[in-house]
C-alpha cells in the first residue's frame, strides 16, 4: 500500500469541510467524505482514522485558507496602509458570504461541536490563537497597535457578523448580505482606526 500523500489529504479535507457545511457534524462520516470526494470508499479513513482526525482536518485545512490569505496581502507589492487594510477586510467578509461561504458554515459548526469535544476544544483554541496572532500582524504592518483586547474584539464581531447574516433569511428588499458585511466592517474599521488616530 503506497503512503498517503498530501495532495490526496488537503483534497480530502476540502471535501471534509464541505460536507460539514452541507450536512452538519452528524453528516460528518467517512463514507460522506469518500463520495464528496470522489474516492473509493475507505481512502478517508486511511487518511484519518477517527471521527476526531477528520474534524481536526476540517480545522487545520480552514486555517491553512484564512492563513494563505493573509501571507498573500503581505507578499503584494503594495504597501499596506489602513486604507487598504479596511478594504482587504471588508472585501474578506464579503467574500464570507459567497465565495468563501462554505469555510464560514463549517467554522461555526466546528466551534459548535467543540463544546462538546475537549480534545477539539484545545486544536480550535489553538487555531484562534494564530488567527488572533496573524490579525494582530496585519494591523501592525499597516502602522495600526493595537491591544489584545481590540484584536479580539474585532475578530468577534466579524465571525458574529458572519454568524448572524449566513444564519438570517434573505432580504430581497434591500442590499446583499455580502453588502451588508462589507459596509459593516467598513463602519467598524473606521470606528476602531479614529481611536487610533485621536488616542
Amino acid at each position: 500500500m503506497p503512503p498517503p500523500n498530501p495532495q490526496r489529504r488537503t483534497h480530502l479535507s476540502a471535501a471534509a469541510m464541505r460536507v460539514l457545511a452541507e450536512e452538519g457534524s452528524r453528516g460528518l462520516t467517512h463514507r460522506a467524505v469518500d463520495a464528496a470526494a470522489d474516492v473509493p470508499p475507505g481512502t478517508t479513513s486511511r487518511y484519518f482514522r477517527s471521527r476526531e482526525a477528520l474534524l481536526t482536518a476540517v480545522v487545520e485545512h480552514a486555517l491553512a485558507l484564512h492563513l494563505v490569505e493573509i501571507d498573500q496581502a503581505d507578499d503584494s507589492a503594495m504597501a499596506m496602509t489602513p486604507d487598504r487594510l479596511t478594504e482587504m477586510l471588508a472585501a474578506a467578509a464579503f467574500a464570507g458570504l459567497g465565495p468563501d461561504r462554505i469555510r464560514h458554515i463549517a467554522v461555526a459548526e466546528l466551534y459548535l461541536e467543540s463544546s462538546r469535544r475537549p480534545a477539539l476544544r484545545a486544536t480550535m483554541a489553538d487555531a484562534t490563537r494564530r488567527q488572533l496572532e496573524a490579525i494582530t500582524a496585519m494591523f501592525a504592518a499597516a502602522g495600526v497597535h493595537l491591544t489584545e483586547s481590540e484584536v479580539f474584539r474585532f475578530v468577534a464581531f466579524v465571525d458574529g457578523l458572519l454568524f448572524m447574516l449566513l444564519t438570517a433569511p434573505p432580504d430581497e428588499a434591500g442590499p446583499s448580505a455580502a453588502e451588508r458585511a462589507a459596509a459593516l466592517v467598513r463602519d467598524e474599521m473606521d470606528t476602531l482606526l479614529s481611536r487610533h488616530r485621536n488616542p
